[in-house]
């Protein structure tokens, strides 16, 4: 029975660790998410120095790598996070699946080369996981200004580092020592920094980059609607559509530039800068929803993207004078006074009343 049992690479113990912390993880990154994302809007923070609290989502694939102490671990437990974090309602969508196997595959690539340096494993595979994060966005949604690129990426390795790689360690050095694991024998330690130090690195290096961000740092470089012409339709029209379904009498499609004679102009907040200010020109999605007809029992408003990365605003919100919608370099964009902008979701593809 025993001969039996060891045919099979992973364990019933090891398959219980993946399931259990790749749930645990998807759950708590759903969270977490809207979480850091309503402080950084609170401090008024830009995007890329937002990236020092992004390796918390990287925690438990790092410690299944850990804990098990087997290759593909880190990718089986990235799936499922991935998978739990999309049945959760994920902003991402069906992406979000994606996004978080590569990251577990990335701490993978970042964990075993190292192995014999027990550190520096766990710091490679939380620097390197949570830094493909930025990568692969990079991929989908560019930057234009790779300066910025550099810098979410650099800020995204250093929290990866101290969270997902030093915190992990700290947590499988404890359950080695409670006995509740076996102890690694013949590892060296590699580079040595406690997790104080690391985090002193990390507040040092955001403070650093925050003042720098605010004071010397130009915003990134995105078309400014407001100097657009209306009149000109953008080659791509099919992104300048979008329909409207769901709770409304009317449902039907769009088209941006069709509705030229409602643009309004709107001062509001410099798209991954929020400590400046710009005038955008573009279409009140008030007047979107009055068109379509809003029906009495309806209370919110899905805007929705092509990739599937959604946000949720309560209808009296989407109904005021606040919330518009603009071409952002042939790109359908809301911009939303008074709310972060992680509600400014790009690239529209649908807006669902509910």
């Amino acid at each position: 029975m025993a001969e039996s049992l060891s045919k099979y690479y992973f364990s019933t113990k090891d398959l219980a660790t993946i399931t259990i912390l790749g749930a645990l993880g998807g759950g708590f990154s759903v969270y977490m998410g809207y979480i850091i994302a309503e402080i950084f809007n609170i401090m008024k923070v830009w995007f890329p120095v937002g990236e020092s609290l992004s390796g918390v989502h990287l925690i438990w694939i790092v410690l299944v790598l850990g804990i098990t102490n087997k290759k593909g671990s880190g990718v089986m437990a990235g799936l499922l996070k991935g998978c739990v974090e999309f049945l959760m309602g994920s902003r991402l969508g069906i992406f979000v699946v994606v996004l978080s196997l590569l990251e577990g595959l990335f701490a993978e690539l970042g964990f075993w080369p190292f192995r014999k340096y027990r550190k520096l494993a766990y710091i490679m595979a939380g620097g390197i996981g949570t830094a493909s994060n930025v990568v692969t966005f990079q991929l989908i949604s560019p930057f234009q200004d790779m300066s910025l690129f550099a810098l979410a990426t650099f800020m995204a390795f250093i929290s990866g580092a101290v969270f997902a790689g030093i915190l992990s360690l700290g947590v499988v050095d404890s359950l080695e020592d409670a006995g509740i694991l076996r102890k690694e024998k013949n590892k060296k330690e590699g580079i040595r920094i406690t997790a104080t130090k690391a985090a002193a690195i990390l507040v040092g290096l955001s403070m650093i980059i925050m003042v720098g961000s605010v004071v010397f740092m130009p915003p990134q470089q995105t078309p400014d609607p407001s100097v657009q012409d209306p009149a000109a339709t953008p080659v791509d029209d099919k992104m300048m559509k979008f329909t409207v379904t769901g709770s409304v009498n009317n449902e039907k499609e769009y088209n941006f530039y069709d509705h030229k004679e409602h643009f309004v102009v709107m001062e509001s907040q410099v798209i991954c800068n929020p400590h400046k200010l710009t005038n955008y020109t573009g279409l009140p999605l008030k007047f979107i929803l009055e068109d379509a007809g809003v029906k009495p029992e309806a209370t919110k408003v899905d805007i929705v993207a092509w990739d599937s990365y959604y946000n949720t605003f309560d209808l009296s919100k989407a109904m005021s004078d606040d919330v518009i919608m603009v071409d952002t370099g042939g790109q359908l964009k809301i911009i939303a006074n008074g709310l972060s902008q992680e509600y400014w979701v790009g690239m529209i593809k649908t807006i669902r009343v509910y």
